[in-house]
């Protein structure tokens, strides 16, 4: 496992996170932190070189592990604990679910256009 690609990743995802608090409102501010979050995934796919699903599901769970500690921007959806519950776990699956596409959608392509570089 590559520490330092999920790292990178999880920074990007938090970047994005902060700024798209900042700008935007909470719904579509939300929305925009899931995408980041999957742009992460992908950037810990591309720089780990192998497992990319692997690495970009560290990235949404690394993004789970600061919310729980108050590390990164959060949104209270309800005034109904249940209900506010069931949102966060619906919000957290597609935490790890973004950043595991992007991790996936990180494979390596092959060395050429061609793929004539082999055997040479």
């Amino acid at each position: 496992m590559r520490w330092r690609a999920v790292l990178l990743g999880l920074a990007v995802a938090v970047v994005i996170g902060y700024v798209s608090n900042i700008v935007f409102a909470p719904t579509p501010g939300s929305a925009a932190t899931i995408v980041g979050i999957g742009i992460g995934g992908f950037l810990a796919g591309k720089r780990a070189n192998a497992a990319g699903l692997y690495h970009g599901a560290l990235v949404g769970l690394g993004w789970i592990a600061l919310e729980t500690f108050g590390l990164v921007p959060t949104v209270r959806y309800a005034n109904d604990v249940v209900t506010d519950s069931l949102i966060v776990i619906a919000m957290d699956v597609a935490t790890l679910a973004a950043g595991s596409l992007g991790g996936s959608l990180a494979r390596r392509g092959r060395s050429s256009s061609s793929d004539t570089g082999r055997g040479r």
